[in-house]
């Protein structure tokens, strides 16, 4: 086994969960650090304490609950941190959710910060879309400034259940 974690020993969710905290420690620090700047600004976030960023690993899986205008820069300081000890982001696994009503958040926000819509853009382009996606985005040819934008996608098997659910901005 070149990559991953063996599913069948009972050390490797110990080992995996050991590497995450070697990286999830490190990067709570720069993480409350933007949230204590949006504070300064008079920006006090939906939590009043600057929209703080809650992280929950387990085994090799992680959550973050972040401020739009954080997915970017924390999903590159994951990397700069995960990188170098054998960790990597499957962007085909990765979801990166911005809305629960199936409609993509991106255009009402651009409306409201041009950049922070951007950044999320482009951090669930590179990060949170499946190969077909992908390959959609190429043939549209998605322009930012047309407000082309990827909606939610889903898609069921013969039964009819869902098999995958993300949204895309």
């Amino acid at each position: 086994m070149s990559e991953g974690l063996n599913q069948g020993c009972p050390l490797s969710s110990i080992f995996a969960a050991i590497v995450l905290n070697e990286v999830l420690v490190p990067l709570d620090r720069p993480m409350k650090d933007r949230a204590t700047a949006r504070v300064a600004r008079g920006n006090y976030g939906d939590d009043e304490c600057g929209s703080q960023a809650v992280q929950k690993g387990y085994v090799d899986d992680l959550l973050a609950s972040l401020a739009h205008e954080d997915v970017l820069f924390y999903i590159t300081k994951f990397n700069e941190l995960a990188r170098p000890l054998g960790l990597f982001l499957n962007p085909f696994k990765t979801r990166i959710l911005t809305s629960c009503n199936g409609r993509s958040i991106i255009p009402a926000l651009a409306d409201h910060d041009l950049e922070v819509a951007t950044s999320l853009r482009l951090a669930i382009e590179l990060y949170s879309l499946t190969p077909a996606q992908k390959l959609r985005c190429k043939i549209l040819h998605l322009n930012f400034e047309e407000n082309i934008y990827l909606t939610t996608y889903r898609t069921t098997d013969s039964a009819g259940s869902v098999e995958g659910e993300g949204n895309g901005g």
